[in-house]
């Protein structure tokens, strides 16, 4: 977009996100968003974030989370990585429920997603 201004106007830019893929229609009157990717602060290369979980998806080893966090909308546990519970020992993915928390450690994959090497329940 553009901002313009006349005189004396002062911008502070505290987060910028760009849509980085298409939305699905849910239905009439509603759209999921899920591709966002953030430009601004820069994320490092590797990250961890604190999220709540809305759905998981064994088979395809996702997390879908309840709200964007820093940028990431969902998880993707990488094949050799890590399901763990609150104490560290291996965890299931029934465990992974909707509200539960979660700590994901990673990379930052594409279209908003964190492309995970450890991902731990929080109690």
């Amino acid at each position: 977009g553009v901002l313009q201004a006349d005189g004396d106007f002062r911008v502070e830019l505290q987060d910028l996100y760009v849509q980085d893929g298409p939305c699905t229609k849910i239905s009439d009157h509603e759209e999921h968003c899920p591709f966002w990717k953030q430009l601004y602060p820069p994320v490092s290369a590797t990250t961890t974030i604190t999220a709540a979980v809305l759905e998981s998806d064994p088979e395809a080893r996702i997390i879908v989370l309840q709200q964007p966090v820093a940028g990431f909308v969902t998880i993707t546990l990488t094949p050799d990585g890590q399901l763990l519970t609150a104490d560290g020992q291996p965890a299931t993915w029934e465990e992974i429920v909707e509200g539960s928390q979660v700590q994901a450690s990673g990379e930052v994959g594409d279209a908003g997603t964190l492309w995970a090497d450890r991902v731990q329940l929080i109690p």
